[in-house]
């Protein structure tokens, strides 16, 4: 028993050992940077950009201790390796051409080989490296999804017919930054487009059922803004209508019906008046009275 007891814990002190050297193996073959001719040999530092999606527009200034090594890149973008001294050394990046790092979410690995050397997830890193190394990092770029908000108010109108109907669309970003933003309405029945035509595609006068659009544009995180759509009630009205219904909604590049929002306002029209007379056919002789009820 005591002899089988020895050669368990020969075997765990082995495998100590071995997993030891695995671990420090690494370490050890980068300190084994030789000296040749008197002359120590550079390390080098290579900054690569990676963003999701990869189609994002993302502008990014890469840095390595504070100083730009590549200006505005997007997605595949690299400084190319970098010659530094051996020592600490900061690797990190700030924000480009109409670009905001808080639109993302930033994390930095920096590898040997398939050897990481450092990571973590803020906008800078610092790693140590000595002569010999050729360190690569990858700063990949997540974009924060946009959040696009839409109400839709009439302000508790209550349409007639020949008059105007003005909705208030106040329109906002929750998110991250949304790119190409646009609301698009569409002229409801009974009305006719009445609307600003610097603002909307829609020429005065449209019919109901022509699609209009307001072009937004780019909408950071956290902006807001209010656009007016009116349209003109259709005179006369035909019998029987008593509301009008209107949708809008609002999208991105990512995602074009990203919120709608609707009203229904109530319409109080005149009475169409009618009359109707008949003699019931009767006859009618010169000189006689003719009395129609």
């Amino acid at each position: 028993m005591l002899a089988i007891n020895k050669t368990t814990a020969r075997t765990k002190w082995l495998w100590l050992i071995l997993f030891g050297l695995m671990v420090l193996f690494p370490f050890f073959a980068r300190a084994h940077a030789q000296v040749e001719n008197g002359t120590i040999p550079p390390a080098f530092i290579t900054v690569n950009k990676v963003l999701l999606p990869a189609s994002d527009l993302g502008k990014f200034n890469l840095q390595i201790d504070g100083s730009n090594v590549a200006s505005n890149v997007g997605n595949g973008g690299t400084s190319g390796a970098i010659e530094v001294t051996g020592g600490k050394h900061k690797v990190g990046e700030v924000a480009g051409i109409a670009t905001n790092l808080a639109d993302y979410t930033t994390t930095i690995k920096c590898q040997m080989g398939i050897i990481t050397v450092a990571s973590g997830s803020n906008t800078s890193l610092n790693i140590t490296v000595i002569p010999g190394d050729n360190v690569i990092c990858t700063i990949t770029n997540t974009k924060k999804p946009s959040q696009l908000q839409l109400s839709k108010t009439d302000g508790n109108a209550v349409a007639t017919p020949g008059s105007n109907l003005s909705y208030s669309l106040q329109y906002g970003n929750t998110g991250g930054i949304a790119h190409h933003v646009v609301i698009t309405e569409t002229v409801p029945l009974y009305t006719k487009f009445a609307g600003s035509i610097s603002d909307w595609s829609c020429g005065v006068d449209d019919p109901a059922g022509t699609v209009c659009t307001y072009t937004v544009g780019d909408l950071p995180a956290g902006a807001n803004g209010t656009v007016v759509f009116t349209v003109k009630v259709v005179t006369p009205l035909p019998a029987g209508v008593t509301q009008l219904t209107n949708s809008a909604l609002i999208g991105d590049v990512e995602l074009s019906n990203a919120k709608v929002a609707s009203d229904t306002t109530p319409i109080t029209a005149a009475p169409v008046l009618t009359l109707h007379k008949d003699d019931g056919g009767l006859m009618v002789e010169p000189g006689k009275v003719l009395s129609i009820p």
